[in-house]
């Protein structure tokens, strides 16, 4: 942006956060109101469904909006605000990024309930299922301080933060399901044999799809580091592979939730809780009726199957589809990152039908 001080206002604030071992939250994605609208077009209902610069004065800036499903804040030390889309002239006021503390005057944080819950219907575990809670951050007239703001007006370059934000948001996605889905393979196994159906062929099947989802993860994910690319000497991961890695997770899940769901059986949403289990009356029997394959325990199929509820259910589903971004926000990445390889693609192929004369390069590349 040819802004010497906000090199220098960013390098400092990273320095801050190393120095004093802090955590941050991304705070990107802004409610948007109508979203066919653009942040300052007047066919919306108001002005701040879009983070925006309301003030500004010899001290620093004033912004009004707010921000969604943003992971963590609640718990962590700073707030790292930048914007969430491309913007035009006419949206300079909403181009604006800033880092802050989260009990900084004016921030309202609206938290998600954590979606861990373990209550005395479940039976107890030593590594319990948790995750994060997201929060809705509405800026109520928040002031900044120039030291702590990165871009301010200068919507040229709006889309470019959101885009090398997006490259790293996306690998880091395609990674971190890595684990929890190779749990998801185990579960699958697990609950097939204490069934007795391991050995049935569509549940093979099913499970062999599910080997084949991760390990074209897990492949896809390091693919995007090893062919990585630089931008302005920085490397980082290539960003077709990488989105291609987040559309490949987000959309095939659901079949690998439709698999381990059938695997499980009924049971996995009908079950008894551990209240009943641990009931004088009635505990023998559950345990008696509740066996599957002979050499298993009912309480083992039992913590497998409130494994698998856990991990399952409609907040991963929104997750996994929704987080760092749409299927359709990844595809259009694809595209406007591939653009620069069709010409070269097209000149192959006019060069292949005698369209355009070949070299003698191009004989050995047809030729293997």
């Amino acid at each position: 942006m040819g802004k010497p001080e906000y090199v220098e206002r960013a390098e400092n604030f990273r320095v801050h956060l190393c120095k004093n071992d802090l955590s941050m939250a991304g705070a990107v994605t802004c409610v948007k109101g109508d979203r066919s609208l653009r942040p300052s077009d007047p066919g919306q209902e108001h002005k701040d469904f879009y983070v925006r610069v309301v003030d500004r004065n010899s001290d620093g800036i004033v912004v009004r909006g707010a921000k969604a499903h943003i992971t963590g804040a609640a718990y962590y030390n700073e707030i790292l605000v930048i914007p969430c889309r491309n913007m035009t002239e006419a949206d300079r006021d909403y181009a604006v990024s800033f880092a802050i503390p989260p009990n900084t005057k004016g921030v309202i944080q609206v938290p998600h309930p954590m979606h861990y819950r373990q209550g005395k219907g479940e039976f107890p575990v030593e590594l319990p299922f948790r995750g994060h809670t997201d929060c809705l951050i509405i800026f109520d007239d928040v002031f900044v301080p120039w030291d702590r703001v990165f871009m301010c007006g200068e919507w040229q370059y709006a889309m470019t933060l959101v885009y090398n934000f997006a490259y790293l948001h996306r690998h880091t996605a395609a990674s971190y399901h890595i684990p929890p889905y190779e749990a998801m393979v185990g579960m699958a196994q697990a609950i097939a044999e204490y069934n007795g159906i391991e050995k049935v062929g569509h549940v093979r099947e099913k499970i062999t799809d599910m080997i084949i989802y991760v390990n074209t993860l897990k492949s896809l994910a390091r693919a995007s580091c090893m062919d990585y690319v630089e931008h302005e000497g920085i490397p980082i991961p290539n960003p077709v592979i990488t989105n291609i890695a987040k559309y490949y997770y987000a959309n095939n899940f659901h079949s690998c939730s439709k698999a381990l769901v059938d695997i499980c059986g009924g049971l996995l949403s009908t079950a008894p809780t551990y209240k009943d289990w641990t009931n004088p009356e009635i505990g023998g029997l559950l345990q008696k009726y509740l066996i599957g394959k002979a050499g298993t325990s009912s309480e083992e199929r039992l913590r497998m199957l409130q494994l698998i509820r856990n991990t399952l259910g409609v907040e991963n589903d929104v997750r996994t589809l929704h987080a760092e971004g749409s299927l359709a926000a990844q595809r259009m990445t694809i595209y406007a990152e591939s653009v620069k390889n069709l010409k070269e693609y097209k000149t192959l192929a006019k060069k292949y039908a005698g369209i355009e004369k070949p070299k003698d390069k191009d004989f050995v590349l047809f030729n293997h």
